[in-house]
């Protein structure tokens, strides 16, 4: 069985720098998150980001019972001493470098492409972690991975402004319930960063006593969990990392991934990913191949795409009253941002406070569902519409269980990915297109402007199966005939350029060149009438003459016909 899912090409968005007078030029990608921590400044961030807890492979275990206190443990296998008679296992695994041809639940090859088709090969380099603090041994048997850690590759033929250095992170995370290990449902995200490496402080700790690398720390007190530190990407408004190391406070910084080339990474995987997937990427073709002695091979090839960050920050007496609205709304109920981070930089700070001057808030909601759309729609207009860097990307994800939850069940029933969608865009809609009125919609939404003040355009890419698109629209299985098109927020359609097409089970849908700020991407499909069979020209029937024989005295006489009936005197023999 061999599935391939294909986009149709669109034209790359120029790389933007952001120049100051009289400063060197500053990659979009080394732009710091701003560190501001007086008391009363209140900062939105929305970037595209590789979550730290999926950085690092870690497993923990969720104990009840009356020998060892309720709560959640570290574990070095699920069997130690913390962990083997846990109701459930929570896993992150970092996938290593495949060593073995029948090794499943890793990192089989990585390579790039080049404008003319030439194939580079990538050589493994390191691991980033030496002495994994977190480090756990695996029970694939119940369907927890062995893990590794992030990976550095060498593409020689491929520079960047760093070097030649590119940094891997694909993870497999779940839910393992011990009564029922069948039962779980696995995330899968893949990364790609160029990457330089950064000479660190000389300690493994900073300023604060957390450690500069993800550390899981166990508390063994009641209803305890483990306090995990570190692993973030940039390093207190000064600089921004890829990935983080466990040696000397070193790193390995994000640079710019070349625009010119496409990059393929393949994997292999004890089972398929299931569900719907989306990320940043351009022009992506997924092939999902099974391997004869069990498991599947997973190849994704794709170019990246620039994803614009936004910042706003300011001191709260400073702020607009719109703004010290929505602040004093949000804040004390908890809702700013119900999928991400709210974070306060100094220890005297009252997040809750309905006073805004005693608050010190920094929000970073996660690049994808409504909060971060409306965020982008409230804070757009005070930041003068702009964003604040345009860094490239190269990451694609599965949707969670509890995201898949929320989707229709023709995207979310059966076994296999149903489809993928990828968008440049800032923010954007949770997980598969919802389907309302015949129409399959999805939101987006980013500054209207670049940091140089050009306009922003905007990329949309859908790819699904056919047979999910026939179980929505409940249609056969002739061909399908689709509509895109993209929405301003005064119902106008916007000026966009669209392509569509169906080709080996796959129904593929582009809109690019769009403008912003918050459309909405509407795709609606349609179906022509089957023709109805011409019917045959049906022959008529025959009737069968039959002969009988009628008899008058001594005077006989036959009488053929279909009906035949004797002449009058005359009676039917026999």
């Amino acid at each position: 069985m061999r599935k391939s899912l294909f986009l149709i090409p669109f034209t790359l968005l120029l790389s933007v720098v952001m120049v100051s007078a009289g400063a060197a030029v500053v990659e979009d990608e080394q732009w710091p998150r701003p560190n501001e921590y007086a008391q009363g400044h209140h900062s939105v961030i929305l970037d595209e980001q590789l979550q730290s807890a999926h950085s690092y492979s870690y497993l923990h275990g969720l104990y009840r019972g009356a020998e060892r206190v309720t709560g959640e443990y570290i574990c070095s296998s699920a069997n130690d001493a913390n962990c083997k008679d846990s109701v459930s296992y929570l896993y992150n695994a970092v996938l290593p470098t495949c060593s073995e041809s029948l090794q499943l639940d890793c990192i089989e090859s990585f390579s790039s492409i080049s404008e003319s088709g030439i194939v580079e090969n990538a050589i493994f380099s390191e691991y980033v972690f030496k002495k994994h603090p977190n480090m756990f041994t695996g029970s694939p048997n119940i369907g927890i991975p062995n893990p590794g850690s992030a990976s550095i590759w060498n593409l020689k033929g491929t520079p960047h402004p760093g070097g030649n250095q590119y940094g891997v992170v694909v993870g497999l995370s779940g839910k393992i319930f011990a009564s029922n290990p069948t039962d779980n449902y696995q995330d899968l995200d893949m990364h790609l960063f160029a990457v330089s490496p950064h000479v660190g402080n000389g300690g493994n700790r900073d300023i604060n006593g957390f450690a500069n690398y993800a550390e899981c720390i166990q508390r063994f007190n009641p209803n305890a969990y483990p306090g995990c530190a570190g692993g973030g990407q940039y390093d207190l408004g000064n600089f921004r990392c890829a990935l983080q190391t466990d040696t000397n406070g070193d790193c390995y910084l994000q640079r710019p991934i070349p625009a010119n080339f496409r990059f393929s990474l393949t994997i292999r995987l004890a089972k398929e990913p299931a569900g719907w997937m989306h990320g940043r990427m351009l022009n992506p073709v997924v092939s999902i191949q099974e391997i004869a002695t069990g498991g599947v091979r997973v190849s994704i090839e794709a170019g990246s795409v620039k994803v614009p960050t936004f910042y706003y920050g300011s001191q709260y007496a400073q702020m607009p009253s719109a703004l010290q609205d929505f602040w004093n709304t949000c804040m004390p109920s908890g809702t700013c941002a119900p999928q991400g981070s709210v974070w306060t930089r100094i220890a005297n700070s009252n997040p809750a406070s309905a006073l805004g001057t005693e608050r010190n808030v920094q929000l970073i909601p996660n690049s994808y569902g409504e909060a971060p759309i409306n965020l982008i729609k409230v804070f757009a207009p005070f930041a003068n519409d702009k964003s604040a860097a345009v860094p490239s990307n190269w990451n694609v994800r599965t949707l969670s269980a509890a995201e898949m939850s929320k989707a229709n069940g023709c995207f979310a029933t059966g076994p296999g990915i149903k489809g993928i969608v990828t968008t440049n865009s800032t923010s954007y809609s949770e997980g598969p297109p919802s389907f309302t009125d015949g129409s399959l919609n999805y939101k987006v939404a980013s500054a209207h402007f670049n940091p140089d003040g050009t306009e922003f355009k905007g990329t949309y890419n859908l790819v699904m199966r056919s047979d999910v698109a026939r179980c929505l629209y409940r249609f056969s299985a002739a061909p399908l005939e689709a509509r895109i098109s993209v929405v301003n927020e005064s119902g106008e359609n916007a000026v966009a350029t669209t392509v569509v097409g169906e080709k080996a089970g796959w129904l593929s849908l582009a809109a690019y060149n769009f403008g912003f700020s918050s459309p909405q991407v509407k795709v609606q499909l349609t179906q022509a009438a089957e023709p109805t069979p011409t019917p045959s020209a049906t022959a008529k029937t025959v009737a069968k003459k039959i002969t009988i024989t009628c008899i008058k005295g001594k005077v006989t006489k036959k009488v053929t016909a279909v009906n035949p009936k004797c002449p009058t005197g005359y009676k039917k023999k026999g």
